[in-house]
C-alpha cells in the first residue's frame, strides 16, 4: 500500500493506493498534471464558479489605464514578442550554418578537395530564408510599434502573415479581457508545477497569488476576496487515484 499525502486547505489528508510495486511516482504525477492543467484553466475561463465580480473602482482604474496608454503597450508587446521569437529562430539557424561550415571544411581538408555538402546547402538555404523573413517582417512593421497593416500579401510570406495576425490577435484578446472585467489573468498564465521525487507541487510563480486563492488582507490593507483556483476537489483526488492505479496495472502487466 502506498499512501500519498496532500494539503487540503491547510488540512493534511491521505490517499491510499493498492500499488506496492511503485517506487518512482514521477510518471504518475506527469500524467496527472497533463490532466489537471486544463481543469485549472477552465476555472479561470469560467471565472469561478463562485468568484465575486471585479470591484467597480478596479474596473474604472483598468479603463483609465487602457485609455492612458496600456492598450498601446499591450499591442506593442505582442509584436515585440514575435520579433524576439524570430530573432531567436534566426540565431539558431545561424549556429546550425556555422556548424555545417566547420564540418564541410573538415571534409574538404580530409579529401584534399572542396566538395559541397547537402547538409551545408540546406543550412545555407535556411539561413537565407530566415534573413528574408526577418527583413520582410521589419518592412511590414515599419515605424509601427503596435498594429501592423498587412495590405496586399505575397503568397511566399503566408506563414509570416499568419504569425503576425496571431500575435496581434493575442494582444487584442488581452485588451478585451481587461475591458470585460476578467479576473486574475496574470495568475492564470503563471501556474506551473514541480516534481521532486515523491512530491508534486502545483503553484503560481506570482508571490501574491495565494492571497487571491485564499482571500485575506493585502499589504496595503485592502481586503481581497477569495477566488479559489488551486484546491483539492473530490474529483481531482479521485482522478489522481485513477491515474495511479492505471499506471500500476500497466507496470504489473509489463512484468508478466
Amino acid at each position: 500500500m502506498i499512501t500519498l499525502h496532500y494539503d487540503d486547505g491547510g488540512i493534511l489528508r491521505t490517499l491510499d493506493l493498492a500499488a506496492d510495486s511503485l517506487r518512482d511516482l514521477s510518471p504518475i504525477f506527469r500524467r496527472y498534471v497533463k490532466w489537471l492543467r486544463p481543469e485549472i484553466d477552465k476555472v479561470f475561463q469560467q471565472q469561478g464558479p463562485g468568484w465575486p465580480p471585479i470591484a467597480e473602482s478596479t474596473q474604472e482604474h483598468r479603463d483609465q489605464q487602457l485609455a492612458g496608454g496600456l492598450a498601446a503597450k499591450i499591442r506593442e508587446g505582442s509584436i515585440e514578442s514575435l520579433s524576439k521569437r524570430m530573432a531567436g529562430e534566426q540565431r539558431k539557424v545561424g549556429r546550425r550554418l556555422a556548424s555545417r561550415l566547420m564540418e564541410s571544411g573538415a571534409v574538404a581538408r580530409k579529401l584534399g578537395e572542396a566538395r559541397g555538402s547537402k547538409l551545408l546547402h540546406s543550412a545555407e538555404k535556411s539561413a537565407q530564408r530566415q534573413e528574408d523573413l526577418r527583413q520582410k517582417f521589419e518592412r511590414i512593421r515599419g515605424a509601427s510599434r503596435t498594429l501592423i497593416a498587412l495590405g496586399p500579401q505575397e503568397s511566399k510570406y503566408n506563414k509570416l502573415y499568419e504569425r503576425v495576425g496571431r500575435a496581434q490577435e493575442r494582444g487584442e484578446n488581452k485588451i478585451q479581457k481587461l475591458q470585460s472585467g476578467e479576473l486574475l489573468g496574470n495568475i492564470a498564465r503563471s501556474i506551473t508545477h514541480e516534481i521532486k521525487g515523491g512530491t508534486l507541487e502545483v503553484f503560481s510563480r506570482i508571490k501574491w497569488a495565494g492571497i487571491h486563492n485564499d482571500g485575506g488582507t493585502a499589504g496595503h490593507g485592502a481586503r481581497i476576496p477569495e477566488r479559489k483556483f488551486l484546491e483539492w476537489t473530490p474529483a481531482r483526488v479521485a482522478k489522481l487515484g485513477e491515474i495511479a492505479q492505471t499506471y500500476a496495472l500497466e507496470k504489473l502487466k509489463g512484468k508478466q
